[in-house]
């Protein structure tokens, strides 16, 4: 568990403590509507779960990618809005600078900038980098996976074929 709390009241939830847990079972959060495995933070007494990063999101954040103003923390927005960062639709919480637009998934707040060429990154010298790119690479292309199922379950549904 970590530096994880193991019980935790969230801004989305605020009625029942989510527990921090782990199981194999994947899960879509309920925070930013992707899907995750493993550890969680979950309400035992419904069916309310976070990813372990959605669930301690702090409200406001500077971000690399956009250095000029704060990003702000929302639940979810009533219009849609895609992540400048992956370019998926954001589903569910977000982060947002209101003065210009520019929105952010919870998850995509934790790409960290590639150390400028030449200087080696602080973890895991020249090829740190390079893996941290694959990682995001993997996790972008999960992303756009789930969204591209949910797209074409939608779609069914809407046409009245939900087997399909």
């Amino acid at each position: 568990m970590g530096d994880s709390p193991r019980h935790l009241t969230h801004f989305l939830h605020p009625d029942h403590p989510l527990v921090y847990q782990y199981h194999e079972a994947s899960f879509v959060c309920s925070g930013c509507r992707i899907t995750g495995d493993g550890h969680r933070y979950r309400c035992d007494r419904c069916t309310f779960e976070l990813h372990e990063r959605c669930a301690r999101c702090p409200s406001t954040i500077s971000f690399h990618m956009h250095p000029q103003h704060l990003l702000t923390l929302h639940a979810r927005s009533g219009t849609a809005r895609r992540c400048d960062v992956c370019g998926v639709d954001v589903g569910g919480m977000l982060y947002q600078c209101r003065t210009c637009g520019f929105d952010l998934h919870p998850p995509c707040s934790m790409v960290r900038p590639l150390p400028a060429r030449g200087q080696r990154a602080n973890r895991g010298g020249a090829w740190g980098g390079f893996f941290r790119s694959v990682v995001l690479l993997l996790f972008i292309d999960d992303v756009i996976d789930y969204v591209d199922d949910n797209d074409d379950a939608d779609a069914d549904a809407d046409a009245g074929n939900p087997n399909e």
